[in-house]
């Protein structure tokens, strides 16, 4: 059962019930999500099945997409609503919408985020949120981070909604909380769905009640955001084996597959018109 499935992720749901939901429904040997989406959040969440998990570092690293709330004047410890509140800020503000989406505008490009002490970051083998959960404080590093598009949606009773398309590993929270910060104030998130993940998009999932093996979508199709390349029997042979291939192309990574369709593995350029072996996903016996 190779394949990939999107789901409609509900809120109070982690990321992993999800996956252990799958792999108890189906029966899977391998269970992988791509992109961890908080327990207050919704919206789309790609779940990888058995062989596919070997395509999860590279599906993981298409862009993102979300709609978000703002609720500015409170700020909690983990930046969302699942937090304490740690500061309230009842000043009143005469914020405007052009102030908002004038400040907004700040944050297109590339910048450094450090990210929420409440995060799933590795630190030392355990996630960063178990250490803040003891009170233990961490100084997490910076990184960078790419915003390349980010609107204002609406503004009512101080709570802010916006649309963000960034890259990956960027951290809605603290984004929203540094867009408090630059309106002179406070705030924390309420509410957060992902709407795309690449170009896989909310409207093609499904929920998790309407589940079955055919929303499952085949290894073979699972790779959008990567260009294809077919290969002749003669480089099937070298891609089965891992070997290099001689390619004209201008593309970073291909997917490359056979005559059939069938994906074989992902090849990374390493010189002109030389591509390398990165991850073998079919052997001819899986």
């Amino acid at each position: 059962m190779d394949g990939m499935f999107l789901i409609n992720k509900p809120i109070n749901w982690t990321s992993q019930d999800v996956c252990n939901k799958i792999k108890h429904l189906f029966k899977a040997k391998k269970v992988g999500h791509c992109g961890t989406l908080d327990p207050f959040a919704d919206g789309l969440l790609i779940v990888l099945v058995d062989n596919a998990t070997k395509l999860l570092p590279f599906i993981q690293d298409y862009d993102k997409k979300y709609i978000a709330k703002l609720k500015l004047g409170i700020e909690t410890d983990s930046l969302d609503c699942t937090g304490n509140i740690t500061k309230i800020d009842d000043k009143k503000k005469q914020l405007d919408r052009n102030q908002i989406s004038n400040v907004l505008h700040t944050f297109l490009g590339k910048s450094m985020q450090k990210p929420p002490i409440f995060s799933a970051i590795k630190i030392d083998g355990k996630p960063a949120y178990e250490y803040a959960r003891k009170g233990i404080n961490l100084n997490l590093k910076s990184r960078e981070i790419e915003i390349f598009d980010i609107k204002l949606i609406d503004f009512k009773n101080n709570e802010v909604l916006f649309y963000v398309h960034c890259s990956k590993g960027t951290y809605i929270r603290s984004l929203a909380n540094d867009i408090a910060n630059k309106l002179n104030t406070i705030g924390h998130l309420t509410n957060l769905t992902r709407t795309a993940i690449g170009k896989y998009s909310l409207t093609m999932s499904s929920k998790i009640e309407e589940l079955s093996q055919d929303k499952l979508i085949n290894i073979n199709n699972c790779l959008l955001g990567i260009k294809k390349y077919c290969v002749n029997d003669n480089e099937k042979i070298c891609v089965l084996h891992g070997q290099n291939l001689h390619i004209n192309s201008k593309e970073s990574l291909l997917a490359v597959y056979d005559c059939n369709n069938t994906l074989l593995a992902i090849y990374e350029k390493i010189s002109d018109n030389i591509y390398h072996c990165k991850r073998g996903i079919y052997r001819g016996n899986n």
